[in-house]
């Protein structure tokens, strides 16, 4: 069956790569980049329903030859890329990078990365310039949306002939689902499947359109509304590029910007002006042709050039990076995806199934070789010759994560856990963020050399400061919900007498001021602000936030006769372990100096100082708490390290890993006992 061929839907999906490549290059001149993706996730939408919409109708879709028609036109690329990014990550890479690069390549190759990018978001999560396969979420989504779609469109012909009614109803519903979703937790809107399926159908809606014209407004057969529909359409896509950006709440209804502007590109025609003068011009049409391969391509080029540059890459690297990724792309394109595709259209349905069994059986063992770098902690032999790196490799925890402690005996054991198994009457209690979690298991394991009976709880939850009565929020304003869940463990904590001892342990420079994060990595976002309530009174303003809720904190339990113990803040370094180290393969030509590894102590003091003026002035009223200072610990007189020797201290920018944790766990059991 012959469709009639669209250069500009070519020419459309060259705008939505051009788009995306832009703002992964160039982030803080295409802030609104990313949207590229869901206008991919139209068109994917349209094309592919469109064929099924067809063939239903003639009565000849088969469900196992459209699964293999997507399995020659997807696999084939995202083979040779995941490959090749697995070989050169055997050669670039330390020990955890590699060993989570296999974890990606298990996601991608199984087309369920969404799901994993979803569970690695938070304060633990590698820097997402440093995970080469990051962007098969996206396709993660779209393979997802084609395991029920098809299935669904026949038991939809079967049973009924409103089908447009019911994929508009389905659409809706995954739409206000997003909606939904969004106000509660971001994270989950942007890569679950069930929150971006209505983009998909939104390209589903305008092929069923096409296919039964008069169903559609008459006047959108003439040009001249043609052309019109189209320029709206634009002028929707640029002002999502223009307008939406990291700060605002997405997908939510920013999404509709994107996706309703790709579809009315698509069903004003070829024949509307844009799409016949602009976007059906050689050029576009070219690079929408090599679109996919491109999409595969462009982000482990611009990942690794960020790894082994040590940071972000110059921007004549990254425009570098862009052309390489095109010419990859078109060597895939023409060498790799068109002689399959050739090949499986002129040979007999036998000869299709067995080049289709031949790429699912290369795909399985990708997944394989990916599971097994997984497990070997990415071959730590590869490295014996870099020392350190070898090192830092094997003692870097992937991720702490205080849900794998044992539970508590408390009234609270789902946020109370247990990093130490002691059993003796007395407890001793760390509230924290993540910055506590890190510090936990050191911690255990260090009162645990002095008595194993005591028994260390640990109630850590990133992004929320843990003192009483203080609500956060994220950079988009929503809620963490952490008031309550640290009211009822201030409520235990006061009320037990099992409980001797509290640590305070959070990244306390957050909470002040503006609240934005420090250095390279997350120095121009902002990490959130704060709210305090004191009985009916509720203040607002980090610093007062901050002043306010700390001594009434301190107030509490000191006159509930706890030992309160201050931890302040360890040092930030804003740049990632990784990146300061000797590496196998690197750019700048001074990877190997040990000065990478240290900032001035000047930084930060002044990144600390407003926080601590802060407290200075509260400890006054409270000289029998004991206040730990980490800077005596990584710092001399001039400098802060992340490591000591060639053993590596910090997880990532700002999160000590166990060794740190261990030495800062030393310093207090030495205050404590």
């Amino acid at each position: 069956m012959k469709f009639n061929y669209r250069k500009d839907i070519d020419g459309l999906r060259a705008f939505s790569v051009l788009s995306v490549l832009l703002f992964h290059s160039f982030p803080h001149w295409f802030q609104g980049g990313f949207v590229g993706v869901d206008i991919f996730f139209v068109i994917s939408g349209y094309l592919i329903s469109q064929r099924i919409f067809r063939e239903l109708e003639l009565g000849t879709f088969r469900v196992g030859r459209f699964y293999e028609r997507r399995i020659i036109r997807i696999f084939p690329a995202l083979i040779i890329v995941i490959l090749t990014t697995l070989l050169f990550g055997w050669f670039a890479l330390l020990n955890l990078e590699l060993k989570q690069l296999g974890r990606h390549a298990v996601a991608g190759s199984l087309f369920f990365a969404n799901f994993l990018s979803l569970n690695d978001a938070g304060y633990f999560d590698l820097n997402a310039n440093l995970k080469p396969l990051l962007h098969l979420w996206s396709l993660g989504v779209e393979e997802q949306f084609y395991l029920f779609w098809p299935i669904a469109l026949v038991i939809f012909f079967r049973c009924s002939k409103k089908v447009l009614l019911i994929v508009g109803v389905t659409a809706i519903l995954s739409f206000s689902f997003n909606i939904f979703l969004v106000e509660k937790d971001p994270v989950i809107a942007f890569y679950s499947p069930f929150s971006r399926f209505f983009e998909l159908m939104g390209g589903a809606v305008v092929a069923y359109f096409e296919l039964h014209p008069q169903s559609f407004i008459d006047d959108t057969k003439t040009q001249r509304a043609q052309s019109l529909i189209s320029i709206i359409g634009a002028i929707l896509l640029f002002t999502a590029l223009l307008f939406i950006d990291s700060n605002k709440i997405f997908p939510g209804f920013w999404v509709l910007l994107p996706t309703l502007g790709a579809m009315l590109i698509i069903i004003s025609g070829p024949f509307a002006w844009l799409n016949r003068n602009v976007l059906s011009q050689r050029p576009l049409v070219w690079l929408g042709l090599i679109s996919y391969p491109l999409y595969l391509w462009h982000w482990p080029i611009l990942s690794f050039a960020t790894i082994v540059d040590g940071g972000t890459p110059s921007r004549e690297i990254r425009f570098l990076c862009l052309i390489v990724g095109i010419c990859f792309a078109w060597l895939t394109f023409r060498f790799i995806e068109q002689p399959i595709r050739k090949m499986t259209y002129h040979q007999s349905l036998e000869a299709v199934k067995s080049v289709v069994t031949k790429l699912v059986i290369t795909m399985l063992a990708i997944s394989v070789l990916g599971s097994i770098l997984y497990c070997r902690n990415g071959f730590p032999e590869r490295l014996l010759k870099l020392g350190d790196i070898s090192l830092y490799s094997i003692d870097v925890p992937n991720k702490l994560n205080i849900s794998k402690f044992t539970s508590c005996d408390s009234p609270i054991p789902d946020i109370a856990k247990c990093a130490s198994t002691g059993r003796q009457s007395e407890k001793i209690l760390l509230i924290g963020d993540s910055h506590g979690m890190a510090l936990s298991q050191g911690l255990a394991k260090a009162i645990q050399e002095v008595n194993p009976m005591i028994q260390v709880v640990v109630v850590a939850v990133g992004g929320c400061s843990p003192l009483r009565g203080v609500e956060s929020y994220n950079q988009l304003g929503i809620t963490r919900k952490c008031r309550e869940s640290y009211e009822s463990v201030y409520h235990w904590a006061i009320s037990d007498h099992s409980v001797k001892t509290v640590l305070l342990v959070s990244r306390w420079a957050n909470q002040v001021g503006s609240a934005v994060g420090f250095g390279a990595v997350d120095g121009k976002f902002s990490t959130g602000s704060y709210s305090y309530k004191a009985n009916s009174e509720v203040i607002k303003g980090n610093s007062r936030v901050f002043s306010n809720s700390l001594h009434q904190t301190i107030t509490d339990l000191t006159m509930a006769g706890k030992k309160v113990v201050f931890v302040h803040q360890v040092p930030e370094f804003g740049f990632y372990p990784p990146f300061c180290g000797s590496r196998p393969v690197f750019i700048s030509a001074y990877q190997h100096q040990d000065a990478r590894c240290r900032i001035s102590l000047n930084q930060v003091v002044l990144r600390q100082h407003e926080y601590r003026k802060i407290f200075d002035a509260i400890e006054v009223d409270f000289p029998n708490i004991l206040v730990i200072d980490p800077i005596q610990t990584f710092c001399d007189q001039d400098n802060c390290s992340l490591k000591r020797g060639s053993t590596y201290l910090y997880q990532d920018d700002d999160h000590l890993n166990f060794n740190g944790a261990y030495l800062v766990g030393e310093k207090i059991v030495s205050e404590l006992f």
